[in-house]
């Protein structure tokens, strides 16, 4: 048995399709362009206008080829899935509202242990052992290696 297309190749891209193509990229050249004028440096040494550049660049070719594809034909339908996108939102919204005032470690924690219920399949033993350790190597890295002016717990 093969494997179903998720497409329709009747479907027709709507105008605002090609609008919103063409605002990312626009935003993409905007974006490199002010990139640019702060300087982008070289390979060897990079300015701080250099990742701004290399991601405008990138945005508008992302936009050129979506409009490439909305050209050529079909789109694709949209399955989304919710779970991990409420998830994975959650878990960052609830980081970079506890950071500050918990610290790292309980910070990385909730982060963590909100984020791995994005899988259905997660238990609340592997979410937890999961938490720690990355609470754990958070702290190792960012603030014993990297000597980050961060609090490890409530600053």
């Amino acid at each position: 048995m093969e494997p179903q297309e998720n497409t329709e190749p009747g479907q027709r891209s709507g105008p605002w399709e090609y609008a919103v193509a063409a605002a990312l990229f626009l935003l993409g050249l905007y974006v490199a362009f002010e990139g640019a004028n702060v300087g982008v440096g070289t390979l060897r040494r990079m300015g701080p206008g250099f990742l701004p550049v290399a991601v405008g660049c990138g945005l508008a070719l992302l936009a050129l080829g979506i409009l490439f594809e909305l050209r050529s034909g079909g789109r694709p339908k949209l399955d989304a899935p919710v779970r991990p996108l409420v998830m994975v939102t959650l878990s960052l919204g609830t980081f970079a509202a506890t950071v500050a005032p918990l610290g790292l470690v309980p910070a990385t924690l909730l982060l963590a242990f909100i984020g791995a219920f994005a899988e259905r399949a997660m238990t609340l033993r592997r979410a937890g052992l999961t938490a720690i350790g990355l609470a754990a190597l958070g702290y190792v890295v960012f603030i014993l290696g990297f000597k980050l002016p961060l609090d490890a717990f409530w600053g």
